[in-house]
């Protein structure tokens, strides 16, 4: 990244190895890192095998005691089968928790089973973080890349399950009432029939 030791935070862990957005960053490159994750199950592995801060709980937009369910690669915030009752924090107090409020953030994995967007809207330094990888899967991808790009990021990459989001080197300058003008249109569709009456080629 920058010639020197870098800083990761993988949101929704899991497993300290299989699946894991970050494994690289910890074992072969040496990275500090936070590790969040309520499902006891991988405690283990994540103290055992990772170098990361690890946490055992969920991140959120504020900090609460919620319901999160236990279902492995599946678990998420929300009642259910083998639910129960886990803290939940920020990301601003992960990051003060270990010292790092200041530092900068090379990577944020954030996985965390459709609560993403939640999380995003939580007091997020965004200027702090070069790099999001986040799981897009359940949500609208067209509101979660304006909410990006808004922040200051540009889509770097589209994968199966994740976008890959990189922060700007400059800030967009956009016109005013911007966000009004794309709220007001974000669920418009035109119906064919009007279309085609408008279409002077058909």
């Amino acid at each position: 990244m920058r010639g020197e030791r870098g800083l990761y935070i993988d949101s929704g862990a899991n497993d300290w190895a299989v699946l894991s957005n970050t494994l690289l960053f910890d074992k072969c490159l040496g990275w500090e890192g936070i590790c969040l994750e309520p499902d006891q199950r991988y405690a283990p592995g994540l103290k055992a095998n990772r170098s990361c801060h690890y946490f055992p709980e969920c991140i959120s937009e504020h900090e609460t005691t919620t319901s999160f369910t236990m279902s492995g690669t599946g678990g998420h915030v929300g009642g259910g089968a083998g639910a129960s009752q886990v803290r939940c924090r920020p990301l601003s107090a992960f990051l003060k928790a270990v010292g790092a409020e200041e530092k900068p953030v090379d990577l944020w994995s954030l996985d965390v089973e459709g609560h993403e967007m939640t999380v995003l809207q939580g007091g997020v330094r965004f200027e702090q973080i070069r790099m999001i990888l986040m799981e897009n899967f359940w949500l609208s991808t067209r509101n979660s890349d304006y909410f990006l790009a808004q922040a200051g990021y540009v889509k770097w990459a589209q994968l199966a399950i994740d976008g890959l989001f990189v922060r700007r080197e400059s800030d967009t300058w956009y016109p005013p009432n911007w966000d009004h003008d794309w709220e007001q249109n974000h669920g418009y569709r035109i119906k064919p029939e009007v279309y085609a009456a408008l279409n002077p080629c058909q």
